[in-house]
């Protein structure tokens, strides 16, 4: 056999064993440099269970902020690096939305901080990479609605107007009408006064700018923030 004999049958047995590694169940290379993380994709290792259970934090997170819940995110990859306490403590996409106030969004103000329900298997590489796309239904853009009319009748009423609201789930109920004919608060502002004057004086009767979508389901579920007025 000669020297390039030998040559070429080396490059295809190296060609034959990248083709075997990248079609191993769940594992994909990270489309940007410097990475070993894990791409999410069909597969039933533990790696694919726990990157499943991000993503689906993820969405959720982004649903909640008001800055990221009406946007359109399709295919977009995330590189996400997560400590023993199940905390994102970094962020980064790979490449753009196509508008950077929605880049800084995702990555400072829904993703960098996120608490996730579980921490990642003790060998898990970091980052972990997501292909994440998210397109707001009808239901959610009427969500961001509600939570908008919300947090600007708590802003107009003299017992809610000074309270310091941060993060609050709140369930909501809306006739066809387009009126809260009930409210309920996930938990407790530590103060039943609040508590009161935010669902029964403020929420409740409650007319909003139009009706939900005939198939949404009830309660509908917001998360209010608002801040004292300077």
């Amino acid at each position: 056999m000669t020297n390039r004999d030998s040559l070429i049958r080396r490059q295809v047995l190296l060609l034959v064993l990248m083709w075997c590694a990248s079609t191993l169940p769940g594992v994909a290379a990270d489309p940007g440099a410097g990475g070993n993380g894990l791409l999410k994709g069909g597969g039933g290792t533990r790696f694919d269970w726990y990157a499943a259970q991000v993503q689906s934090g993820i969405k959720e997170a982004l649903l909640q902020n008001n800055n990221t819940r009406t946007a359109s995110i399709s295919g977009v990859v995330i590189r996400i690096w997560v400590d023993n306490t199940a905390r994102v403590t970094r962020a980064q996409l790979v490449g753009t939305t196509g508008n950077p106030s929605l880049d800084s969004a995702i990555t400072d103000k829904v993703l960098t901080g996120l608490q996730l329900k579980e921490p990642p298997p003790s060998d898990m590489p970091m980052p972990i990479v997501l292909r994440l796309t998210a397109h707001p239904s009808r239901s959610a853009l009427y969500a961001a609605q509600v939570q908008s009319r919300i947090e600007e009748a708590l802003l107009q009423n003299n017992k809610t107007r000074t309270a310091l609201v941060l993060g609050v789930l709140i369930r909501i109920w809306v006739d066809n009408t387009a009126r809260i004919t009930r409210a309920q608060l996930v938990g407790t502002m530590g103060d039943p006064s609040l508590d009161s004057a935010i669902t029964n004086e403020v929420l409740t009767g409650l007319q909003l700018k139009e009706p939900p979508p005939s198939d949404m389901p009830m309660p509908i579920v917001v998360r209010v923030t608002t801040h004292r007025p300077s």
